[in-house]
C-alpha cells in the first residue's frame, strides 16, 4: 500500500482520506480508484478534447478511467467551460503507468 495523503486538521482517521487519494503500487502520481456517482466508469477508454496550453495530453490522445471525484456545485465555474462535474485521473496510453487529473469537459468516451 502507497503512502496516504490526508488533509491537515480534520481529525480523519487514520489511514485513510474522504477520497482516499494516495500513491498506488506501479504508478507515478497520487489518485483515487474510487468513481463518483453519475461519472464516467473506472476502466473506460476516453478520448482527450478541448485541449488548453500546458495540458498533459493533446486532443485525441486516448487512455483509461483509473477513477474520478465529484466537484462540490458550491465550486464557483471556470471561465471556459462553465461548471464542471467531475475530475477524472486518466492513465493516458503515451504515459503508462502515469496518474494524470482532467476536468469532465476534457473527455469524451471513446
Amino acid at each position: 500500500m502507497g503512502k496516504i495523503i490526508r488533509r491537515k486538521n480534520t481529525g480523519e482517521p487514520e489511514g485513510k482520506t474522504e477520497h482516499d487519494i494516495r500513491e498506488h503500487a506501479g504508478y507515478v502520481g497520487v489518485f483515487t480508484r474510487n468513481a463518483a456517482i453519475g461519472a464516467i466508469g473506472n476502466g473506460t477508454r476516453v478520448r482527450k478534447i478541448n485541449s488548453e496550453f500546458m495540458d498533459a495530453a493533446h486532443n485525441g490522445h486516448e487512455g483509461a478511467v483509473l477513477g474520478s471525484l465529484a466537484i462540490p456545485m458550491s465550486v464557483p465555474p471556470t471561465r471556459n467551460f462553465g461548471v464542471v462535474p467531475f475530475v477524472y485521473f486518466v492513465e493516458w496510453d503515451m504515459y503508462p503507468k502515469h496518474a494524470i487529473g482532467v476536468i469532465s469537459p476534457k473527455l469524451e468516451i471513446v
